[in-house]
């Protein structure tokens, strides 16, 4: 071998103060297929979680209950409330937009990987046409992201309401509400099913309520994708954990190095090598994620192979 040819190494990197590297620790050589097996797990992982079209609806979400969290703030300045709508409405839109991405970019996903005819993308597509069957939410968000498309912004109302509690305690609601005739009588192209939804209601409804329900329906069909690769999960986490571990020391991370020859004869700090991280983090977060999906599903009455 060369000075100039290069091998792969599994060691450590050790993390010092300020989250700053101290020093690397070049372990053993190990083959370049070991650490294109561990970028393959890790990839795989990431793509149905972690970087996954459901995180992205996730995040979306997330940022919109917590703008509806703070409008509910009794310390929140009442002048500023109808100030915030606008936040409110692109928050509506974003979450609208990943809630259809989910969707697409994961239908897309699938058949890519996997084929048009594969079990993997039939069952996500019947989840969602159960989802579609069985709940309003749902249905309903699929049809009002289409008319955020053709009509603008959803036609939210806000009210808020402030009262003492029973120790003196201020408190305060922030209600999101739609109003079903304006919803009719605004697009004509609600479908059957949702149309017939909307004219059986006599009085406004919560939106926040809605997105909770439509956003549940996401993670039971993302639950139901996640159960069905069961073991191709469970292998690409365990052979990124069997890499190494961090539980005794988390400041020594596992990481494998690219290192010329000549450089990996001994520790080194101030040299330009190159390295990546074993996703410990990733693999870990999809077993929880495994784990917990399969009791979400039992929770509401699904076996795991339930479509």
């Amino acid at each position: 071998m060369s000075q100039e040819e290069t091998v792969w190494h599994l060691g450590y990197v050790i993390i010092g103060e300020n989250n700053k590297i101290h020093e690397l620790d070049f372990g053993k050589e190990v083959t370049e297929s070991e650490a294109e097996r561990h970028r393959e797990s890790t990839y795989s992982l990431m793509e149905l979680f972690t970087e996954s079209p459901y995180a992205a609806l996730e995040k979306r979400y997330s940022s919109l209950k917590a703008t509806l969290a703070e409008l509910s703030n009794p310390e929140q300045d009442s002048s500023s409330t109808y100030g915030r709508m606008g936040a409110i409405q692109q928050g509506v839109d974003d979450f609208l937009s990943a809630f259809r991405a989910f969707d697409d970019r994961t239908s897309r996903q699938l058949n890519k990987k996997f084929g048009a005819a594969s079990p993997e993308l039939q069952l996500f597509k019947r989840a969602l046409s159960h989802e579609f069957d069985t709940s309003f939410a749902y249905r309903f968000a699929c049809k009002l992201r289409n008319y955020s498309q053709h009509c603008g912004r959803v036609p939210f109302s806000g009210n808020v309401r402030g009262f003492l509690g029973p120790d003196g305690s201020k408190n305060r609601i922030f209600a999101l509400t739609l109003d079903p005739a304006k919803l009719l009588g605004e697009f004509d192209a609600w479908g059957a099913k949702v149309r017939a939804d909307l004219q059986s209601m006599t009085n406004e409804f919560s939106a926040e309520d809605f997105i909770d329900q439509a956003m549940t329906s996401c993670m039971v069909a993302h639950v139901k994708l996640v159960i069905s690769q069961k073991e191709a999960v469970e292998d690409a986490a365990n052979c990124i954990l069997s890499l190494g571990s961090n539980s005794a020391n988390p400041k020594r991370w596992p990481a494998f190095f690219t290192l010329k020859k000549d450089q990996w004869s001994a520790t080194s700090k101030g040299q330009d090598i190159s390295f990546q991280y074993v996703r410990l983090d990733v693999a870990t977060h999809a077993l929880q994620s495994l784990s917990g999906g399969a009791a979400l599903l039992a929770s509401i009455g699904y076996g795991e192979t339930a479509t």
